[in-house]
């Protein structure tokens, strides 16, 4: 056997070896299925009416009311009596209302509702947003709770 013979035996072995290693571990590779996915857990118990009626008048009426008054005794202008109005209809995305129950589609009505002027400023306060604001404090009072403003401004 010369050397030559002998070298293109080596050649073939040392292509033919990492083939094989290559294959084998690509074999190993194939996808397997994903986990399944984990059941839903409940984390907290659904919303009450109590609680939205409560964030409401928090958030969204009692801000616009003492917005209103500073603005009617000229302490702030219709731009920041504006500015706190769309804070507080930006914020109704965040009430926690529990679903398919009349304060939940009243909170919708008003999340809705024309909200180019929802405060009492240079402009009467539009017709649509005033159904809005008495639609959910109906659906409150019907579920036995009231909206409030809490006034911290005013003489």
């Amino acid at each position: 056997m010369s050397r030559s013979d002998s070298l293109g035996r080596m050649n073939r072995s040392a292509l033919v070896l990492p083939v094989l290693v290559v294959t084998f571990a690509l074999a190993g590779c194939t996808a397997a299925p994903p986990p399944p996915a984990p059941e839903p857990v409940a984390t907290a118990d659904p919303i009450s009416a109590e609680e939205t009626c409560t964030q409401w008048s928090n958030v969204v009426l009692t801000p616009i009311a003492n917005a209103e008054v500073a603005f009617a005794e000229d302490r702030v202008t219709q731009q920041e009596l504006d500015g706190v109005a769309k804070l507080a209809v930006s914020s109704l995305a965040m009430l926690d209302v529990e679903k398919d129950t009349d304060v939940y589609f009243a909170i919708e009505a008003a999340r809705t509702a024309d909200d180019t002027n929802i405060a009492a400023g240079d402009e009467p306060v539009s017709e649509e947003w005033r159904a809005a604001n008495k639609g959910v404090q109906e659906a409150c009072e019907a579920e036995g709770f009231d909206v409030y403003v809490n006034m911290w401004t005013g003489g």
